[in-house]
């Protein structure tokens, strides 16, 4: 599963609070409203179906981060590496 800020589904057209609502919480920001949609992630021209979750922080001029890749389908699809001082993410298919 992903999980991504409201502010990544807006930018791709979704309607946040149309999807199924359950309460997350995590280190940072304690209880947070999050709305599941199944969405399709495209990377280097293959497309995945995914179930993600938009985070709406109580406080909406709060954004919560850039969001995090599921482990399923992405992990299980890309060996993917992570180069911090060129800020590089490199993903290549797993055959």
């Amino acid at each position: 599963m992903c999980l991504f800020d409201k502010s990544v589904g807006e930018a791709l057209g979704i309607n946040i609070e149309s999807g199924i609502r359950q309460v997350s919480s995590g280190i940072e920001a304690g209880e947070v409203e999050t709305y599941y949609h199944d969405i399709k992630i495209e990377i280097g021209g293959w497309s995945y179906d995914a179930r993600a979750g938009f985070l709406v922080p109580a406080d909406p001029n709060r954004r919560l981060g850039y969001g995090i890749l599921g482990h399923n389908p992405i992990f299980e699809k890309y060996k993917i590496t992570f180069d911090l001082s060129k800020q590089e993410i490199e993903f290549k298919a797993i055959k």
